[in-house]
Formats: structure tokens, C-alpha cells, sequence
């Protein structure tokens, strides 16, 4: 029985390059299986900045393909582009990629790329050329993933990176979803709608530029519309954890308490360990007077290290100081009260040695 190529990547990410390659491995299975020399599936997993940061969530579906992959004992290529840091595959994946065969994947040099896909199948077939298009797409993608790859909060290096992928490839509708999350991230609301507007006209299914649009509106107080972006980014993918946690944060401004805790409870379905999604139930339950369920989801959020010493930032437990202050004069005689103000205290310790 003649085998398969499945090609797999994060389209967030390596649509581009992704793209690209289809073509060509179908060029390779279709010589393979007309040789009959095709056996077993074959994995092609292509290895941008950001294709692996999901995986640490359970029901990431990446996470899932490779798992199931690995499980099948399928035969699994990674190609890694020159911008992937190759620490992502221990600090995302490694219980993932522990047999991954590695290849490069060097969008300068293309017939390199191609022909050391052509040798791990042991092929030799005539392929074609890239159209001079596609290179400038290719160099597109490497500007992206060099703002990828660029720190946090070198934000102004980011949009700098992403101007010139823009400017090579005017319809790349991940770069102006990416883009809006760096004007974003500079109080620039404007900015980033307008490049949330652009992405979704060239991708109407883009969930990043939903949600991104959907964070914009939120900051300007427009909560309606807010929840309108991040139901559609959910439904277009459906295992966003914070688009989840996001619209709860919205419903809870809205004041639909239930459907905040309805969509604290389905990000912790993803993912069990985001301890901010217990921090905003427990805060949603101390509103509906639930004081037992808010001091249990209070309690996970600390058991998962929420306002430990080495990750908390001041501004946080001073928030989190005022939420508990709050919580014990709704219930100043329940019979933990004590129990809270023992926590208050322990977070002005926390504040004082930072």
C-alpha cells in the first residue's frame, strides 16, 4: 500500500513558506508513489519563530498532530528556518520532536532546501523553478520571522521588520495581524485596528487579527463589539485560549457574570494551568457573592504561582491586594475572613521586598 506526505505547519506563522513547499512535495510523493516507493506516512513539520509556543497548552492542535504522530510511530521531517531558535523545540516540544529527523529550510538559498528533501526520500525528479513572486515572498517571510524573533519589547525594531515584509509582500495578511499587536502593545489603538481592518479584507478567517481587533476595542471601552471579534476569532480557532479568557474579561465588563465564568471555565478546559483564568473566576464569583468558589479558584491561582516573588510585577499585587481587600468587606464575618486577611498580608510582604 502506497504512503502519504502530509505537510504541517502553524499557519499564523509559515503559511508562506508552507504555501511554497506544497507544491513541490507533491512533485516528490507523486514520483515516490509512481515508483511505488512510498511506504508508511511521512511528516512535514515547517519550523518558524512561534510555531511551537502553543504547545505547552494540552489541547493545543499542533500539539495533538504531532502527538498522535508520534504515538503512530509516523516519520517525522522538521524543517527549521534560519530565524527558528532551536531552544523552542526543548522549552515547547520536547516530549514531541524527540525523532524528528531535522532539515534546513533556507529560504535564500531554495534549490539547497530542495534538494536535501530530494535526498532524506531518496529521490531525484526535475523541479521547477521559483517564480521570481514567490522569492519575494520568501524574502518577505524572513523579515516577518525577524520580527518574530526580535525581544518583547523592542517593539519599534518589530514594526520595522514588519514594514519591509509589507513592503515586499503588500498582501501578507499575518504580517499586518502580527504588526497590530506591536502598535497595540505601543498604546497605538488606531494603528493597530487599521492593520487588524487590512488583514481581515485580505483573510476574512484570520483569527489573530479578530482577536487582536477585538483587544483594540476592549481599550477603548467598546465592549460590544469587543465581544463580537473574539467570538469570531473563536470561530476560526476554537482553541484560543486567551481569546477565551479575553471575551470572559469582556462579558465580565459587560456585567454577564455567567458568561465570564462560562469563559474562564473553557480556557481552563485548554489549558489547566493559566493561573490568570482562576484569578478572573474567583473575581467573577466574589461578584455573585460565591465567596467559597472565589477563595478556591483564588487558592489555584496561587498554588500555579500567580504573584510569586521572581514573576510578579508590583502593579499586579497591588490589584490583586485591592480585589481581597474588596472580598473581606463583602464578607467580613465569614468564617475564613481570617484566612484572607493572612494573604493580604503576605502580598504586602511580597510588595515590600520588590
Amino acid at each position: 500500500m502506497d504512503g502519504r506526505i502530509i505537510l504541517v505547519c502553524r499557519r499564523s506563522v509559515s503559511e508562506v513558506p508552507a504555501r511554497i513547499l506544497a507544491e513541490y512535495v507533491q512533485i516528490i510523493e507523486m514520483s515516490l508513489v509512481a515508483e511505488h516507493a512510498l511506504r508508511g506516512t511521512h511528516m512535514l513539520l515547517v519550523l518558524t519563530p512561534g510555531t511551537l509556543e502553543r504547545c505547552v497548552e494540552p489541547n493545543d492542535s499542533l500539539r495533538n498532530v504531532l502527538k498522535d504522530a508520534q504515538q503512530n510511530n509516523t516519520r517525522l521531517l522538521a524543517l527549521l528556518s534560519n530565524q527558528f531558535d532551536p531552544s523552542d523545540r526543548v522549552r515547547y516540544a520536547a516530549d514531541l520532536l524527540t525523532t524528528a529527523e531535522l532539515l534546513r529550510l533556507d529560504y535564500a538559498n531554495w534549490e539547497q532546501t530542495l534538494q536535501a528533501l530530494q535526498r532524506a526520500f531518496g529521490v531525484n525528479v526535475q523541479l521547477p523553478p521559483l517564480s521570481a513572486e514567490q522569492r519575494t515572498q520568501l524574502n518577505a517571510q524572513e523579515w516577518f520571522e525577524r520580527a518574530l524573533r526580535l525581544p518583547a519589547d523592542d517593539l519599534d525594531g518589530k514594526l520595522a521588520a514588519y514594514a519591509e515584509a509589507l513592503r515586499l509582500h503588500p498582501n501578507f495578511a499575518a504580517a499586518y495581524a502580527r504588526r497590530s499587536g506591536a502598535h497595540l502593545a505601543k498604546g497605538d489603538v488606531e494603528a493597530c485596528l487599521a492593520d487588524c481592518e487590512t488583514a481581515l479584507r485580505l483573510e476574512p478567517s484570520l483569527a489573530e487579527a479578530h482577536h487582536n481587533r477585538a483587544l483594540a476595542l476592549a481599550k477603548q471601552g467598546r465592549y460590544a463589539e469587543a465581544l463580537e471579534s473574539y467570538t469570531a476569532a473563536l470561530r476560526f480557532d476554537s482553541r484560543n485560549t486567551r481569546a477565551y479568557l479575553n471575551r470572559g474579561v469582556a462579558r465580565a465588563n459587560m456585567g454577564d457574570l455567567d458568561g465570564a465564568i462560562e469563559d474562564y471555565t473553557a480556557a481552563l478546559s485548554l489549558n489547566p494551568k493559566l493561573a490568570e483564568a482562576y484569578f478572573n473566576r474567583s473575581l467573577a464569583h466574589s461578584q455573585r457573592d460565591n465567596f467559597e468558589a472565589a477563595m478556591q479558584d483564588y487558592a489555584q491561582a496561587i498554588a500555579l504561582n500567580l504573584n510569586a516573588p521572581q514573576a510578579a510585577e508590583p502593579a499586579d499585587i497591588t490589584a490583586t491586594i485591592a480585589y481581597l481587600e474588596r472580598l473581606l468587606q463583602r464578607f467580613p464575618d465569614h468564617p475564613r475572613a481570617e484566612q484572607l486577611r493572612q494573604e493580604i498580608a503576605r502580598l504586602r510582604g511580597l510588595a515590600i521586598d520588590q
